[in-house]
């Protein structure tokens, strides 16, 4: 009985070494090529923090076959790599067994939620981020972050369903949350563009241009809005600017043609108008 005892000790400490062991050497692996939020970030060319990666799945998928319990650090690890990897039906197996673990989890229920959008289950993804965004206020950032990311995917999937006050109302909520949310303040700015709230629309744009200068979407509903306002020659600067920025887009090119046309320099209309022919032969309104 003794010898046997001993045997059984001996093997669980074999095994307790083995788990450890592969739990360290991940965690030292993973905790080399994340950023804050355990959120997996690698440009495609870093050969050197791909190979970690690798070995990082590699030795804690082998601590999480092998460990008695799986403690949560282990299970977000895991699903860090896999959605970073796009082996999204992985990842939802930790994801999924943190909420068991702990359903207050909202930073693992919005990861599973933004997976089931991805997947085209939106319901499934709405009731999810419903549940995030119905928590009680607890004052840490952090949770007012997961919780404006919550607002956020709701409203553009009221969006897509074509319920656009129900969208404005949860991209407000998504700013109060977080009022550095520059996602949600360029999506208001842009719905508000759609809704003819130009004024509106106009606050919010420019307010994303400052954060996010250069940014294509920003400057064409800027364009529609001094367009729509009659400010013709400072919608010219906004699509001067995405030309620079995408030579290739045909709807700018055209647009920028027809304000000359409007302003009355009609030789400048003209030779806008054959670029953008040059870029789309088959342009009908440019013809």
């Amino acid at each position: 009985m003794f010898l046997a005892f001993v045997f059984v000790c001996g093997i669980f400490s074999i095994h307790s070494a083995f788990v450890h062991y592969h739990t360290w050497a991940g965690e030292n692996l993973y905790n080399e090529i994340v950023i804050r939020g355990n959120t997996v970030q690698l440009a495609e060319t870093d050969i050197d923090a791909q190979l970690k990666l690798e070995l990082s799945e590699y030795h804690l998928s082998k601590a999480h076959k092998w460990g008695i319990w799986q403690p949560e650090n282990l299970e977000r690890e895991l699903a860090s790599i896999y959605i970073f990897k796009k082996d999204y039906k992985r990842a939802v197996v930790h994801l999924e067994a943190m909420l068991d673990e702990n359903p207050e989890d909202s930073e693992a229920r919005l990861r599973l939620a933004k997976i089931l959008i991805l997947n085209g289950k939106d319901n499934d993804a709405i009731l999810e981020l419903r549940q995030i965004t119905s928590q009680e206020e607890t004052g840490l950032q952090h949770d007012h972050k997961l919780k404006s990311d919550a607002h956020l995917q709701l409203g553009h999937l009221e969006e897509k369903g074509g319920f656009l006050s129900t969208a404005l109302e949860h991209y407000e909520a998504a700013l109060r949350e977080q009022p550095a949310n520059t996602e949600a303040a360029l999506a208001l700015g842009v719905l508000y563009t759609k809704a003819g709230r130009f004024q509106d629309g106009e606050k919010y744009l420019l307010r994303c241009d400052s954060a996010m200068p250069n940014n294509p979407l920003i400057l064409n509903n800027l364009s529609i809005i001094y367009m729509r306002t009659g400010r013709t020659d400072i919608a010219i600067m906004c699509l001067q600017r995405i030309i620079e920025l995408q030579p290739q887009n045909v709807p700018a090119s055209y647009n920028l043609g027809m304000l000359f046309l409007r302003k009355g320099e009609e030789q400048k209309a003209i030779e806008q108008l054959q670029r953008t022919l040059e870029l789309a032969p088959d342009h009908l309104n440019s013809h």
